[in-house]
């Protein structure tokens, strides 16, 4: 008899045991379910704000990259009329030109999510490796940005201050009264000095153009990455 409530002390302990090593399984399970869905929520709301913030630079480069074709355009068009005998052309059409010449355009991207620390919040390698090919190509874009501004302080300011009148510049940004000074299209045109300015400008503005498309281009794909992401993860 002994035996027998001793035997069914222990089941019953045994029992007692198992159901409260169950219940702590089971809250420990909804308490990981609480938590990653809160880490989910965290995700999303980052996936969403950084997606805004491309989007917005996205917009932005839009503008720029039209700066900078015409950057690209004027300086060829330059290059072209540039000779030893180089025919006169009127001051509106040199006041265009030399206006490219001045241009810098410049790409200045928002940065508050793309460079965040939490894009360790990110759970997607794609999406992450073009984060990462877009802060390489940024990097080059500024690179090659820095080789114009220098260009420009170390040697076309020069050429232009001695051989042109700022004052004549016209764009949708500078609209000036004319200079009374008379400019010699001529001397420009033939310089020798001022054609290797603008072959290096033109040079590095191809470049400029070129890394801004591909900017451009990885932004896109970043929009279209996190709204596969969203569809995915809501």
């Amino acid at each position: 008899m002994e035996q027998n409530k001793t035997g069914k002390y222990i089941k019953y302990a045994l029992g007692e045991i198992l159901l409260v090593m169950i219940g702590i399984l089971l809250a420990l399970q909804v308490n990981n379910w609480n938590e990653k869905k809160k880490q989910d929520a965290v995700s999303i709301k980052f996936l969403e704000n950084l997606k805004k913030e491309v989007i917005q630079n996205e917009i932005t480069l839009k503008v720029k990259l039209a700066d900078h074709h015409l950057v690209v355009t004027k300086t060829t068009e330059l290059l072209e009329l540039m000779e030893l005998t180089p025919r006169e052309i009127n001051s509106s059409k040199l006041d265009t030109l030399m206006f490219a010449m001045l241009l810098m355009p410049e790409f200045k991207p928002i940065k508050t999510f793309i460079n965040s620390e939490n894009l360790g919040l990110i759970n997607d390698d794609d999406l992450k490796n073009l984060i990462g090919l877009w802060s390489h190509n940024f990097d080059q874009y500024v690179y090659d940005l820095k080789i114009i501004y220098d260009l420009y302080y170390n040697n076309i300011y020069d050429f232009m201050q001695h051989n042109y009148q700022m004052k004549n510049v016209k764009s949708e940004y500078i609209n000036l009264s004319e200079s009374k000074f008379k400019v010699n299209s001529i001397n420009i045109l033939s310089s020798a000095v001022f054609e290797n300015h603008v072959t290096m400008k033109k040079l590095n503005a191809d470049n400029v153009y070129e890394g801004a498309l591909e900017i451009s281009e990885i932004q896109q794909k970043i929009i279209e990455k996190i709204n596969e992401k969203l569809a995915i993860d809501k």
